[in-house]
């Protein structure tokens, strides 16, 4: 008992992060079920007031694959591209005629805020009543015709001509109600987080006695408890004035370039994953905080010129930096372990990835701060999340291989080597 007590207060930053990372999962997980029970109504009329559009006509799913496809509003003229109709479900879609008012239901997209939604639903169910009038109407493939003075395109009178918009509202409704979502998603996030709290402690709780009774003796020469000594940053600032370390600096950076070209979709919207963080901590372990600045600038910028995307923006850069400088302050003159990898993990992935990421999205994409949060809420927070425990299992496996490598290599002290543990 008395060793399990220590495990566990051994490995109590492990299991705290841990805890939070279900806790984050559980609440992501029911709020998202939540918020895919709402859905819309739109209603709207047609000038004449004539029923010139059968409902079942809306279901054609030819009109609904061509209105999915959008990327030009026939309204506005203007690119469709924050939030595409194609995230709209029309699975459930129901529609109905009364009085010369057609009323349309559609479930909206749980990565969007509901006045988001409000506006994309609004754009959908427009578009679809054009694309299923008959031809006789008009030609929907000819509205958008002629150009401005700066050679845009322009929108047809007749989309507006045929709406009667004093008749065109749109509601919001759940099928649950607000106040239950609270008690689910404690439930929900206490649930997961002590699940996984507990898989962890009952696989590796009686598995390492040996390394729990470990002593570390941190001399403040060749291993520092902490990065606040003088002889700390003495020896980080000595690392790029010695040839070799500049060329294992230039191989590790030529690794990182080609692991940018290797990227495996995440499953989260545009967001990737790459194998460039383990060089990059690899590299900031043996040469310290000031040298992860200079790396973390060069693998974006020349990364940049290798494999450009879009417009090259230096939010991305100060990201990387200091990415490359928390690994340093995690990793360099310091005992290597499970807990390490996993805060250093924590500060990337919340901290650079969630956080600055987000707010580069915004200046980059000129999003609104709702659509920022949308994106940082919905898309970059799960994500990260997600790939938390397995990029830090993989980091600490790395780095566990690469210490006695470099070790004999002679560029990590003996100290270093004898003190790889998980925690």
């Amino acid at each position: 008992m008395s060793k399990f007590l220590k495990f566990l207060n051994s490995g109590k930053y492990v299991i705290l992060t841990i805890t939070f990372v279900g806790a984050l999962i559980g609440f992501l997980y029911s709020y998202r079920i939540y918020q895919g029970k709402n859905y819309y109504e739109q209603t709207f009329s047609f000038v004449s007031r004539e029923k010139l559009v059968e409902p079942n006509d809306f279901f054609d799913e030819a009109i609904i694959k061509k209105t999915q496809k959008l990327e030009k509003s026939y309204f506005t003229g203007s690119a469709i591209t924050k939030y595409k109709y194609i995230d709209i479900d029309s699975s459930n879609m129901k529609v109905n005629y009364s009085d010369g008012i057609y009323t349309i239901k559609v479930y909206g997209n749980a990565v969007t805020s509901s006045e988001v939604t409000k506006t994309v639903v609004k754009g959908f169910i427009q578009h679809l009543a054009i694309f299923a009038l008959d031809d006789k109407y008009w030609d929907s493939d000819k509205i958008l015709t002629g150009t401005n003075k700066n050679g845009e395109y322009t929108y047809h009178s007749i989309c507006y001509d045929v709406f009667d918009y004093d008749s065109s509202k749109i509601f919001e409704y759940s099928d649950k109600n607000a106040k239950n979502l609270i008690p689910v998603a404690t439930i929900c996030s206490a649930s997961v987080a002590l699940a996984l709290s507990f898989v962890f402690v009952l696989i590796l709780g009686y598995k390492y006695p040996n390394i729990l009774n470990k002593k570390v003796d941190y001399d403040n020469d060749a291993l520092f408890k902490t990065p606040f000594h003088k002889n700390y940053w003495k020896d980080a600032s000595k690392s790029l004035k010695e040839v070799r370390n500049l060329v294992l600096i230039s191989i590790l950076l030529s690794m990182v370039m080609v692991a940018k070209f290797i990227t495996l979709p995440s499953g989260f919207g545009n967001l990737g994953i790459s194998f460039s963080y383990l060089f990059l901590s690899i590299s900031s372990m043996l040469f310290g905080p000031i040298a992860a600045l200079l790396t973390g600038f060069l693998s974006d910028t020349i990364g940049f010129i290798i494999k450009p995307s879009g417009v090259f923006f230096p939010g991305y850069t100060l990201s990387a930096m200091i990415a490359c400088f928390i690994y340093a302050m995690f990793f360099y003159k310091t005992k290597i372990n499970f807990t390490k990898c996993l805060l250093a993990r924590v500060f990337v992935n919340f901290g650079v990835n969630v956080l600055l990421g987000s707010l580069w999205y915004k200046m980059y994409a000129s999003l609104s701060f709702d659509a920022m949060y949308d994106y940082m809420l919905f898309i970059s927070l799960p994500k990260n999340i997600a790939y938390l425990l397995p990029q830090s299992i993989v980091l600490f496996i790395v780095l566990r291989v690469a210490v006695p490598i470099f070790n004999r290599a002679g560029y990590l002290d003996d100290e270093i080597n004898e003190n790889v543990s998980l925690f």
